[in-house]
């Protein structure tokens, strides 16, 4: 399985997935961050089992339908 990933607003193969999990509450979330141009995204995780690209699958999809902040100066030349 990948450990990195390609952003989809740079392009760089850069994208990183962390999942941290609250030792209190035990809710889990992924912390979804590009190295190159810094955008960062969290999301819940349903289940300790869930595999990474899984993770990167969803934020591609709200991604590309707009429902993620794009850092400002690295927005995607057209």
């Amino acid at each position: 399985m990948p450990t990195v990933f390609q952003c989809p607003n740079c392009g760089a193969h850069a994208l990183i997935i962390d999942i941290i999990q609250n030792k209190k509450t035990k809710e889990m979330k992924a912390i979804i961050r590009c190295a190159e141009c810094g955008l960062v995204h969290e999301e819940p995780v349903e289940s300790p089992i869930i595999d990474r690209a899984v993770i990167y699958g969803r934020f591609i999809d709200k991604f590309y339908a707009g429902e993620i902040k794009v850092p400002e100066g690295g927005e995607e030349e057209e």
